[in-house]
């Protein structure tokens, strides 16, 4: 396990300041990943207008007072007004397959054994996973 930080939006708070959930998650794209805005044209080439915050200013999680969100009258709000930082443990990374989080299962047949005595023993023992589980 190791160390991540995950956002809580207070949806109550978020209502009250009239700020939609997309409006904060635009926000969290624009500054932490990137939003393209639009092309332009110059010197015969194409060129991708693009918003992003600075690296320094979106390097760690003590940044998150640095953003703000527009809500439907139009004012600026600080997003720690309507969201806050929890640290969590949690994996590295979550493998995927076919879409679906995952678990790789990886060994070696004994001595003695074949691939396909070790295939139909792992098929058998998948059958013992839950019923909102598969095996491929």
């Amino acid at each position: 396990m190791f160390p991540n930080t995950i956002l809580i939006v207070d949806r109550d708070k978020a209502k009250a300041f009239r700020i939609t959930l997309s409006e904060i998650f635009n926000t969290l794209q624009t500054q932490l990943g990137s939003f393209h805005v639009n092309d332009f044209n110059k010197f015969g080439r194409t060129y991708q207008v693009k918003l992003q915050a600075e690296s320094e200013f979106r390097a760690t999680p003590s940044d998150l007072p640095r953003f703000y969100v527009r809500n439907s009258k139009n004012e600026i709000v600080p997003l720690p007004t309507v969201a806050t930082l929890k640290s969590v443990l949690g994996p590295d990374s979550i493998t995927h397959y076919n879409l679906y989080c995952s678990a790789k299962v990886s060994g070696q047949a004994a001595e003695g054994y074949s691939s396909g005595d070790v295939l139909n023993t792992m098929i058998r023992l998948a059958k013992n996973l839950p019923d909102d589980y598969t095996s491929e």
